[in-house]
C-alpha cells in the first residue's frame, strides 16, 4: 500500500500565538494525533500564526485530516476533550481544510475568483483537479477517472474490457451505465455497482470501519474529482458548468456560481439553473446527479431535480440569529463551510451512504407513482451528526428532545 496522501488543516484557536511554545505545540500534535488515530510522528505543526487570533496549519494523513474536520463539524464533545488544554469547545473556534496561500497582489472578486478560490481549495483537501476535455458528452462521464479507477481497483475486468481505448467493448460497457443510471439512478449505482454481462462492477468503495486497513486501502482508491468549466452540451452552444463533482467518472453534483461584489447574488445563479440548463441535457436529467447547487459568497440553495421554471431551490446555509443566510465570518468568506467542512470527500461519502436516495411516493388522489430524489439540507445533517457524536461520548439513555 502506498503512503497516505498528506493534508493541511487548520485550527483557529482562541489564545495568542505566542502563548503557544514549543512543548506547547508539540502536545497540541501529539492530543490531535490521538483523537484522529494517526500515529504522532505523522503529524506536524506547519506554523502558528495570527489570524483574529491564532492559527495552527498541521499537516497529517488524509484519513486523520478528515476525522478532525467531520469531528469539529459534528461537535464531537471527545474532540473537545483531548483538545482541553487550548480551551476545548470555547477556546477552538474552527477546524477546517487549510485555504491555499494566495500570491500576492489584489484580490479577484469576480465569479472566476470564486470558482478559482473553491477549485484550489477542494484540490488541496483530496480532491483531484478534473480535465472537463476528459467529459464524455454522449455518456455523462469522465472517461478518464472513470478508467483509472477500474484499472487500479479491478484491473483483470478493466484489461477484458479494453478500458483503455475507444472500441465496441468499452462502449457496450458505458452504454450498459447509462442504462442502469437512467433506471435506478447514480445514488444506486454507487452503493451496488452494476452487471456488465459476466462481470460485477464496483464503482465506488464506502467509508472504512476503524481498523479495517484493507476497506481503508480501498477507500482510499476512490477517485473524488473536480472540474471546471464544464462544456456538458451536445448542441452548438457548447454550454457550461462552473463546477462540477465526480465520483469515479460518475458526475454527482453541479454548481453555478456568482458573486454579490460584482452585483450578482445566489438568484442569479437560481434563475441561470432555471432557464439555461436544459433538463433533457443527458447531465441534468432527473437521478443522474444527486443535486445542483446555486452559491454566491454569502449564500448557497440547492435542487434535487431541475425542471426549467419550475426548478425548486431550497436553502442550504447554517442560518444566523435564528434566521436565515450565514454568519460572518472573520476569516474567509461566509460559504466557505460548504467546501472546507462539509463537501469533504469523507463528508461527501456519508451523505450518500446514509442520506442521499431516491424515494417512491404515490399520489393520493390517482395512485399513480412518482419519484423523488433526496438530498439532505445543512441542518438536518448537522444536527444528525452532533446526535451520532454526542451518543458515542456520552453513552445511551439521554433524552434530546
Amino acid at each position: 500500500m502506498s503512503p497516505e496522501q498528506k493534508l493541511l488543516i487548520d485550527f483557529i484557536l482562541s489564545c495568542h500565538p505566542d502563548a503557544m511554545n514549543e512543548w506547547e505545540r508539540l502536545r497540541f500534535a501529539s492530543m490531535t494525533a490521538a483523537y484522529a488515530g494517526v500515529v504522532y510522528p505523522e503529524v506536524r505543526v506547519v506554523s502558528v500564526t495570527p489570524a483574529s487570533s491564532c492559527r495552527v496549519r498541521l499537516e497529517l494523513p488524509a484519513s486523520g485530516a478528515a476525522a478532525l474536520v467531520a469531528g469539529f463539524q459534528a461537535c464531537d464533545p471527545r474532540l473537545f476533550a483531548f483538545l482541553a488544554e487550548v480551551g476545548g469547545a470555547e477556546g477552538v473556534l474552527r477546524i477546517e481544510a487549510a485555504k491555499p496561500e494566495s500570491p500576492a497582489g489584489a484580490t479577484d472578486t469576480s465569479e472566476k475568483g470564486l470558482e478559482t478560490l473553491i477549485f484550489t481549495s477542494m484540490t488541496a483537501f483530496g480532491w483531484i483537479a478534473g480535465d472537463p476535455s476528459d467529459y464524455d458528452r454522449d455518456y455523462s462521464v469522465d472517461l478518464v477517472q472513470l478508467t483509472a479507477f477500474l484499472q487500479r481497483t479491478q484491473e483483470a475486468v478493466s484489461s477484458e474490457l479494453q478500458l483503455g481505448s475507444d472500441n465496441p467493448e468499452r462502449r457496450k460497457l458505458l452504454a450498459r451505465l447509462q442504462a442502469e443510471i437512467t433506471s435506478r439512478g447514480v445514488i444506486d449505482v454507487l452503493r451496488h455497482g452494476i452487471k456488465h454481462n459476466k462481470h460485477e462492477l464496483t464503482l465506488f468503495y464506502g467509508a472504512p470501519s476503524p481498523g479495517n486497513a484493507r476497506a481503508a486501502e480501498f477507500f482510499a482508491a476512490n477517485r473524488f474529482s473536480v472540474s471546471r468549466q464544464l462544456r456538458y452540451s451536445r448542441d452548438e452552444t457548447r454550454r457550461a458548468l462552473d463546477l462540477c463533482l465526480f465520483i469515479n467518472g460518475l458526475p454527482v453534483a453541479t454548481f453555478e456560481l456568482k458573486n454579490s461584489l460584482t452585483k450578482q447574488t445566489v438568484e442569479d445563479a437560481v434563475e441561470q439553473y432555471r432557464r439555461d440548463r436544459d433538463p433533457r441535457d443527458l447531465l441534468f436529467k432527473f437521478g443522474r446527479c444527486i443535486v445542483h447547487f446555486a452559491m454566491d459568497d454569502q449564500q448557497v440553495k440547492m435542487c434535487t431535480e431541475l425542471k426549467g421554471k419550475a426548478s425548486w431551490f431550497l436553502p442550504f446555509n447554517q442560518g444566523w440569529n435564528d434566521g436565515a443566510g450565514n454568519p460572518p465570518n472573520p476569516y474567509s468568506l461566509q460559504t466557505d463551510f460548504f467546501w472546507k467542512r462539509i463537501f469533504t470527500p469523507r463528508g461527501l461519502t456519508g451523505v450518500i451512504e446514509n442520506y442521499a436516495q431516491i424515494v417512491e411516493e404515490p399520489n393520493p388522489k390517482t395512485g399513480k407513482k412518482r419519484y423523488k430524489q433526496i438530498f439532505p439540507r445543512y441542518h438536518q445533517l448537522d444536527v444528525v451528526r452532533r446526535l451520532l457524536a454526542d451518543v458515542a461520548w456520552r453513552g445511551a439513555g439521554r433524552r434530546y428532545l
